[in-house]
C-alpha cells in the first residue's frame, strides 16, 4: 500500500484532505448564502494558497533564524 504524510495510508489522507476541503467549503457557503458554488470553490482555492503562502514564508524566516543560530 502506497503511504502518504507520516505514514498515513494514501487513500485515508486523500480522504482526510476531502473532508477538510469540504469543511471550509460549507462553511463559506454558510456564512455568503449568496455565492454560486463555482465562487465558493474558487475563494476556498485562494483562501488555501494564501494559508500555504504564509506558511512557506515563516518556515523560511525560521529556517533563516535556525541557520544563523
Amino acid at each position: 500500500r502506497k503511504k502518504a504524510a507520516k505514514g498515513i495510508p494514501a487513500k485515508e489522507y486523500a480522504d482526510m484532505l476531502a473532508r477538510n476541503l469540504d469543511s471550509r467549503m460549507k462553511n463559506l457557503a454558510r456564512e455568503n448564502p449568496k455565492l454560486s458554488p463555482y465562487r465558493i470553490a474558487v475563494l476556498t482555492s485562494l483562501n488555501l494558497m494564501d494559508e500555504l503562502e504564509k506558511s512557506t514564508k515563516r518556515v523560511s524566516e525560521l529556517l533563516e533564524l535556525a541557520d544563523r543560530n
